[in-house]
Order: C-alpha cells, then sequence, then structure tokens
C-alpha cells in the first residue's frame, strides 16, 4: 500500500526513477519493521554502531544518487554504476563492511570448494 501511494507521488515527477526511490523507501520500511519483529521474537543484540553504519548506507547512497543525477548529467547506466561504487565506498567508510569479514568469507567458501 504504501509503495502505491509514494508511485502516486514520485512517477510524475521523475518517471522511472520515482518508481525505483518509492520500492527503495519502501523496502527500507518493511526491513526496519522485520529487524524490529525479529528483535522482539528472537531478542538479537545488534550494536548500535550498526544501526548509525546502516543509517549512513543509506543516507550516502541517497546522496550519491541525487548528486550524480543532478549534477553530472550520467546516462541511467553509468549512473546506477558509479552510485553501486559510491556505496560500495561509504559501505566501507560507514563500517558496514569490513575488509576481515570480506577475507574471512572468501577464506571459507575456498575451504568449502576444497572439500569437495
Amino acid at each position: 500500500l504504501l509503495n502505491v501511494v509514494l508511485n502516486f507521488y514520485f512517477i510524475p515527477k521523475w518517471q522511472t526513477t520515482g518508481a525505483a526511490v518509492a520500492t527503495l523507501i519502501t523496502q527500507s520500511i518493511t526491513v526496519l519493521i522485520q529487524l524490529i519483529i525479529a528483535y522482539r521474537i528472537f531478542h538479537f543484540r545488534i550494536k548500535s554502531g550498526m544501526y548509525l553504519g546502516f543509517i549512513i548506507l543509506t543516507a550516502g547512497i541517497f546522496g550519491a544518487w541525487y548528486l550524480i543525477d543532478t549534477i553530472a548529467g550520467l546516462d541511467q547506466l553509468d549512473g546506477i554504476l558509479l552510485v553501486l561504487i559510491c556505496g560500495i565506498g561509504v559501505a566501507f567508510a560507514a563500517g558496514v563492511f569490513r575488509w576481515s569479514d570480506i577475507r574471512t568469507v572468501i577464506s571459507s567458501r575456498q575451504s568449502v570448494g576444497d572439500d569437495e
């Protein structure tokens, strides 16, 4: 329902970009609600710094998208790739991604492949 309402607002302003923004907002709110439900049911302990990291990541991606869309004047595919690269950079800067975690995932995938 929220996505439909946001689509009515954003699509006339920004066409396909408006639909994407409406979906992003809706999915972000869905994730937040799911985190709250999971916390209440399973009593997960999530570090408060991680919340801040996700907020910084989301704001950074929105900011990069806005700047690229309004200033750079790139075509859509180039803009998406640049926002993706900026998002990865912001994720590392905000502490959402860490090199040690990536190394752990890669080494564990290699050990699984060696067992087969």
